[in-house]
């Protein structure tokens, strides 16, 4: 059979035709910045940005790619830092999902299907006064990020566990264009209930950086939203205690959420202006109801407007904040002061619970905030999960590297701290490493406005820029590698082959990679394949 051969122009015409004009661009600015991520490693500008609106759309230009033999990458809200979305060729197709962004509430069946577009922020808004919560609120950067991307990422940070906690199927367009629908919904798209009814596919598509296919529908159980919420916040000298306290407070299985901060994020939290006009009005109403509203919800507002309520954890090396959710006051009191007994045994000092009300009535910080440094630096994060056991291990671990490229580190003025959380029986840590350098268009874009001229000016220093990234390198082989530790956002950047028991795993994967993309035309690069 002779290969059919399509130009550029001829399949740009082709997706034109399907999609419209105004969603197809070749733009070379727009596809440079949709092209990168966070990594600051580039691979190669995508040829052509794209933006389906619904499934069909997505199974007729995986059909035009494959007949093309072009690759397909798919982008949700771009918070990717390990080249998951970065396509390796230059004649990619990258598929935007902003348009998938519906969502879809049954209360009855308490079930909420979303379009895959979506970001976590459009969620928490559209269960607010429903009295339904979804229990795992997503990630830090949910203004932005989306639930695809969350998927293809195994997002975890905001509200209990992760991802898949709640999770009851996803349809998903597989590369060769077959559409196919996961766990309870591959029985009833419409009103997905048993996730487990059939042999389940849902695992497939989870952290799999978009290998697989493409998801377009995700469907999640809801859970009657807790009407109380009880927060503290202790302080630490040293991490090692620091580490234990969170797990000995884990394995009471009544925390909702138990993450802890460095110094550094301290002085940030401390250096944010506060709230004003409508944004405060919100806030307090938010406070009311974790409090319950009445004189508990008053006195936690007057707690975090008190100007010394985030200025008191300046000077404090780690904290560790806990929250814990309930139906009633009286419950989510007796465990936080169970939890509470317990922190204390290892030297946690309380202080106000400002920073927990703080972050769980306005959950989604700006994303400049993540990516630029307190002093406007490039930021980078790596993230590794251990179970508990080897949490101290992990802990003294990383220190130790640390310590080992001080001298290198003071030299090319780079800088880290740590964000670190529980993961029902997991530790996780997330060392983030710090360098001035010149800023990304990306970084730019999502920088605030009134930031971007002075950002613009900053001056490049590639030197610094290649230490920090082989520092971020070598932390993971140095460190994570030994302990085994587990990856969040695979992408293109953790090893997977080579990190599995069983090589006889990775075979399996690819033969499953082998029969629904023989072209290899998905991500090529992402997981190590292709």
């Amino acid at each position: 059979m002779s290969r059919v051969v399509v130009s550029f122009a001829g399949l740009v015409d082709a997706l034109e035709r399907l999609l419209g004009a105004d969603h197809v661009s070749t733009n070379p600015d727009r596809l440079e910045l949709a092209s990168s991520d966070f990594s600051e490693i580039r691979l190669s500008r995508a040829a052509v940005l794209v933006q389906p609106g619904t499934t069909a759309d997505v199974a007729e230009l995986l059909k035009l790619a494959s007949v093309a033999t072009v690759p397909v990458v798919v982008r949700g809200g771009g918070m990717s830092y390990t080249l998951g979305y970065a396509p390796r060729d230059a004649t990619a197709i990258l598929i935007d999902m902003s348009r998938f962004d519906q969502i879809e509430i049954n209360e009855d069946s308490r079930i909420l299907t979303v379009g895959a577009g979506t970001s976590w922020a459009s969620i928490d808004a559209a269960l607010a006064g429903t009295g339904l919560a979804l229990r795992f609120r997503g990630t830090l950067s949910g203004s932005r990020a989306t639930v695809g991307g969350g998927l293809g990422n195994n997002a975890t940070g905001l509200g209990q566990g992760d991802i898949s906690n709640d999770l009851l199927g996803i349809e998903v367009v597989l590369p060769d264009s077959r559409v196919i629908q996961t766990g309870a919904r591959a029985i009833d798209p419409d009103l997905p209930g048993v996730r487990h009814s059939s042999p389940d596919l849902t695992g497939l598509f989870i952290n799999d950086a978009g290998v697989f296919g493409v998801r377009t529908k995700v469907s999640f159980r809801l859970s009657r939203a807790f009407s109380c919420v009880s927060s503290a916040v202790f302080t630490f000298d040293e991490p090692e205690p620091l580490v234990e306290a969170m797990c000995a407070a884990s394995r009471l299985d009544i925390a909702s959420e138990i993450m802890s901060f460095c110094n550094y994020h301290h002085r940030v939290f401390a250096a944010q202006p506060g709230a004003s006009g409508k944004e405060a009005k919100r806030l307090a109403q938010a406070i009311g109801r974790q409090a319950g509203g009445g004189l508990r919800g008053a006195l936690r507002l007057a707690r975090l407007l008190n100007p010394r309520a985030l200025t008191g954890l300046v000077d404090a090396p780690y904290s560790v904040m806990i929250n814990c959710d309930a139906f009633d006051a009286v419950t989510a009191n007796r465990h936080i002061r169970a939890i509470s007994r317990i922190v204390r045994r290892f030297g946690g000092k309380r202080k106000s619970p400002a920073l927990a009300y703080g972050l769980r009535a306005q959950p989604f910080v700006p994303i400049s905030s993540l990516i630029l440094g307190m002093n406007k630096e490039c930021s980078i994060p790596t993230n590794c999960t251990v179970p508990m056991e080897r949490a101290r291990e992990l802990q003294r671990s990383a220190y130790e590297f640390f310590a080992r490229n001080r001298s290198n580190m003071e030299r090319y003025g780079v800088t880290h701290t740590y964000l670190m959380l529980v993961l029902g029986n997991s530790f996780g840590m997330e060392p983030i490493i710090y360098w001035k350098d010149s800023v990304s268009p990306l970084r730019l874009n999502v920088s605030a406005p009134e930031e971007r001229e002075a950002l613009a000016s900053c001056p490049a220093r590639p030197e610094a820029r290649a230490f920090a990234l082989d520092l971020r390198q070598r932390l993971v082989s140095e460190v994570c590698d030994p302990l085994r530790g587990a990856h969040f956002q695979l992408g293109k950047f953790y090893p997977l082959k080579t990190a599995l028991a069983s090589p006889d795993n990775w075979t399996i994967l690819q033969d499953i990679k082998d029969v629904v993309d023989a072209k290899g035309l998905m991500n090529p690069g992402g997981l190590g394949m292709g």
